[in-house]
């Protein structure tokens, strides 16, 4: 497996798109501390990313879950008044972008779950995911905004469903 870790920055648009022709799949990360970073994977990668390649799939990844509930974090961003993103706003913007699956890591509440990304991920590239792995959210669970019923709900849904090591 060759990993690349593309550079956001304005000065690549034109040559990052290069190296998505031999992608197999996409990691696509966000910092679930930094809220600007989700609308960034809705506003400026998925468009890019399919730009490019149609069919490849997609795993949304919000990486250092532990700032979720990190006092610093909450402090700062409520200074924006902002909040850390949600694990409901991420499955949210998983189904929009129709993200394979969607995962969260954290490598102070759970180092191994990177590695679990990455194994989600191959078995995407291989095409080789299954019902397990994959992000279905059933009707009855939903209201009539697209929102969960209930946070239970979610939960359960979180934890049949995505791979991580943290407890909401």
């Amino acid at each position: 497996m060759r990993i690349l870790n593309i550079i956001g920055t304005s000065a690549y648009d034109t040559v990052r798109p290069l190296s998505y022709k031999d992608a197999s799949v996409f990691l696509l990360c966000f910092t679930i501390g930094n809220p600007d970073t989700l609308d960034s994977t809705v506003n400026k990668w998925f468009p890019e990313i399919r730009q490019h390649s149609q069919n490849i799939p997609i795993i949304l990844c919000g990486c250092q879950s532990d700032l979720r509930n990190d006092a610093e974090t909450m402090c700062d961003l409520a200074k924006l008044k902002k909040v850390p993103v949600t694990a409901e706003q991420a499955l949210g913007v998983s189904r929009q972008i129709h993200a394979t699956t969607y995962v969260e890591t954290s490598s102070r509440s759970c180092p191994r779950s990177a590695r679990e990304a990455f194994e989600i991920s191959a078995l995407a590239a291989l095409g080789k995911l299954n019902k397990n792995h994959i992000l279905r959210t059933p009707l009855s669970t939903m209201n009539s905004r697209g929102k969960y019923k209930n946070k239970d709900v979610l939960k359960d849904d979180l934890r049949d469903r995505t791979r991580n090591c943290v407890l909401m």
